[in-house]
């Protein structure tokens, strides 16, 4: 009871200090596993690692003063300790966000009217340099200006740092998640 009293105490001072700022999800990483209990991209490792999404506020998402998904940033990635194949990393790493977003309706004007779909939302790079990497990541692509008014509903699926893009075959190296030690 006390374990669940603390968590729900937790989560309402992170909503509340979220709401400050704007809506915000903030993600520890971990080694991403794969079948079988083994890294997916057995020759990197890490100590330490990161991950703040953000959410943009209309008219943001339509990119109304450049017409760049670079107009609104998406969140950031870091990780620090990062190995491979024992020796400090220095190169770039891929970031990929994958979500399912709900379009609202706006009365038709919209081309995304009731529209849902699930796929990667947000990209990054990772510049690393002696086993410190950081970088942004990015909306795919601007939302039509005809949406401005309409709900959008982000849930979030899949984040992961990759050594390669996902189209290129790269291999998973961190996801979201918590890692428990084991008893001595």
């Amino acid at each position: 009871m006390r374990f669940r009293l603390s968590v729900v105490l937790v989560l309402t001072a992170a909503v509340a200090a979220g709401a400050a700022r704007g809506p915000r999800l903030s993600l520890p990483l971990v080694r991403a596993q794969c079948v079988g209990a083994v890294p997916c991209s057995p020759a990197f490792a890490f100590r330490t690692g990161a991950a703040q999404l953000t959410a943009a506020k209309e008219p943001a998402p339509t990119c109304p003063k450049t017409g760049k998904p670079s107009e609104t940033p998406g969140g950031s990635v870091q990780l620090a300790g990062v190995t491979r194949n024992g020796a400090a990393y220095t190169g770039t790493l891929t970031v990929e966000v994958t979500n399912v977003t709900t379009f609202g309706s706006d009365g038709g004007d919209c081309p995304l009217n009731s529209l849902q779909i699930e796929t990667p939302t947000l990209l990054g790079t990772l510049s690393c340099k002696n086993g410190r990497c950081r970088g942004n990541v990015l909306p795919v692509a601007c939302l039509p200006r005809e949406c401005a008014d309409v709900p959008v509903t982000t849930e979030f699926r899949l984040l992961e740092v990759l050594d390669a893009p996902t189209l290129e075959g790269g291999k998973a190296i961190a996801r979201p998640g918590l890692f428990v030690a084991p008893g001595k």
